[in-house]
């Protein structure tokens, strides 16, 4: 009799933690219907902060591009200079410069085509891009600037 009353309870518990445990129909419905809302939400969302990187992306190009096109513009004055001053140097000196003021002449060139010719891809190749483009800068002034104190050296000895 103690197995059969023993029995009984256990059956008894079982049932209503099944019981207890088992929601109803509607409310899984209902839940079902929050998590896919949240997710629609969640995908509005990623959209429009797409559309901003990319809006932001494309205004970072804009401006990088019309810096460096502002700065190859400033190159192009500064050879130009340096090509007329070394129209009154020595003949053998000034093939020598003209040579290098050639070479820093199509360096600028091709910075020109590359700011030009780049298309916007994505972010990585992007930030690679403005890194080399922008180290290659640099160069292209540091060797105007020897060049141009190179020169104006010569004029004051």
């Amino acid at each position: 009799m103690k197995a059969n009353l023993l029995k009984i309870t256990l059956l008894g518990c079982f049932t209503l933690t099944v019981l207890n445990s088992c929601s109803s129909p509607e409310k899984k419905v209902e839940d079902a219907e929050a998590k896919v809302q949240d997710a629609k939400n969640n995908v509005v969302d990623a959209k429009q902060n797409l559309e901003q990187a990319k809006l932001d992306s494309a205004n970072d190009y804009r401006k990088f591009r019309d810096d460096a096109e502002a700065k190859l513009q400033s190159n192009d004055q500064k050879i130009a200079e340096l090509k007329v001053k070394m129209k009154q140097e020595r003949k053998d000196v000034r093939e020598k410069y003209e040579k290098q003021l050639d070479e820093l002449d199509k360096k600028n060139a091709a910075l020109k085509n590359r700011i030009r010719d780049y298309k916007d891809e994505d972010k990585d190749k992007w930030t690679s891009f403005k890194h080399g483009f922008n180290e290659d800068m640099d160069d292209l002034g540091k060797s105007l600037s020897r060049m141009a104190e190179n020169n104006m050296n010569k004029e004051n000895k």
